[in-house]
Formats: structure tokens, sequence, C-alpha cells
């Protein structure tokens, strides 16, 4: 692994550690509001479907010349919220293309997951998170040769994973929670996944309702 992965990895933690540190100080001046106007009263807390429609990403990947790098994915997710549990789908998929002389490849990364997240501290317009995901990936290859195109679909994996985030919720006026924002790091599982685990990075912005 060389220098630059390692910076990233770093990188990667410190930002773990920050989300629950930063939100816990934010977390603190809540507390110090009254009771019943900070913290959520989960026992009557209605579910919500939450949609997250622009989720950009950045995930660390291997170069076709073995150098590892990070790179920006396409993620979409929705999910459901009931007092401090959130079930969810996520979808991710990134694509790179490499060539040389008069051959070129376009590789199409996928995945599927589905996630179990625990909202451990929970007030009126902040809550910190984590979880565990399971789903499956798979990798499609193209392969275009002079004037010939082959394709070839890579046997899908298991893929697990982890998470830890911090989530805002804005109202506006009688629409409680209506926009919603996160800030949320990933570590993936899989057996050909390189390097391993995958990092990723996400700030997710959507609607809940």
């Amino acid at each position: 692994m060389n220098v630059n992965c390692k910076f990233w990895k770093l990188i990667f933690l410190i930002l773990f550690l920050g989300i629950h540190l930063g939100f816990s100080k934010i977390l603190k001046a809540e507390i110090s509001a009254p009771l019943e106007q900070s913290k959520i009263s989960t026992s009557k807390s209605p579910g919500k479907v939450k949609l997250y429609f622009y989720s950009p990403e950045v995930r660390s990947d291997r170069s076709q010349s073995l150098e590892a790098i990070f790179k920006a994915t396409k993620n979409y997710s929705v999910g459901y919220q009931k007092e401090r549990l959130t079930y969810s789908i996520e979808y991710q998929e990134f694509s790179d293309r490499s060539a040389a002389g008069v051959t070129e490849i376009l590789r199409s990364h996928q995945e599927l997951l589905a996630w179990f997240n625990y909202h451990y501290a929970q007030y009126s317009h902040f809550s910190l998170y984590s979880g565990l995901g399971g789903g499956a990936y798979r990798d499609l290859l193209t392969t275009h040769f002079n004037n010939n195109t082959y394709s070839e679909v890579i046997p899908t994996h298991p893929l697990f994973a982890l998470d830890a985030g911090g989530e805002i919720r804005i109202s506006i006026m009688d629409a409680k929670d209506l926009i919603i924002g996160a800030l949320e790091v990933q570590a993936l599982f899989g057996e050909t996944l390189d390097p391993g685990p995958s990092l990723g990075l996400i700030f997710r912005a959507g609607f809940s309702f």
C-alpha cells in the first residue's frame, strides 16, 4: 500500500471520529435546553419514509495501474425510520475505463445493500447513528477490440458493510423534519474489493415524510 492510500485511510478515520465528536458537542447544547424541547419523545414519534435523492460519494478503489485511488460514485437510497431504528435500501454504482493500443476496457461496478441503523443519540434536530449492512455486488466488463465488442458479467459476490454518521433535520412551517441531510462514513467488505475494506464518504440530502 502506498503512502497516499495510508494518508487517505487516516483522513477517513479522522472523519469517522470527527462526525461523532463534533456532533456530540452540538448535541450537548441541545441538552442544556429544557428537556421537553430538545429531546425527541420516541414513544410518540410516527414512522417516516426517508428519500435521499442527492448523495455524492467518494470511494476508495484500485486503478488499472494498481494504484489506490478515490473516485466519485452514484448513490441512491430509500428508508423507513421508526423511533430510533432505520431500515433502508441503498444502490451504488461507478464505472471506469482503461485503454492500451486498440483495446479499451470499460468496467461497471454495481452494489445493492440493505441497511439496519440505530440512532443512539437523537434530539430535536440532530442524531448520531451507526449500523450494519448486507447485500451483493457485481462487475460488468466490456472490452472493445478493433471493431469487436465483448461483454462479461463477473459472478455476484456477497457484500458486508459498517457505517457511522450524523443526520440533521429541518422543519418547514408545519412540515416537521421535511428536509434531511447526513454525513456518513462507510467501510465495505467484499471478496474482490481492492483495496479492502473499501472506504466511502457520503453526503446525503433528501426529504422525509
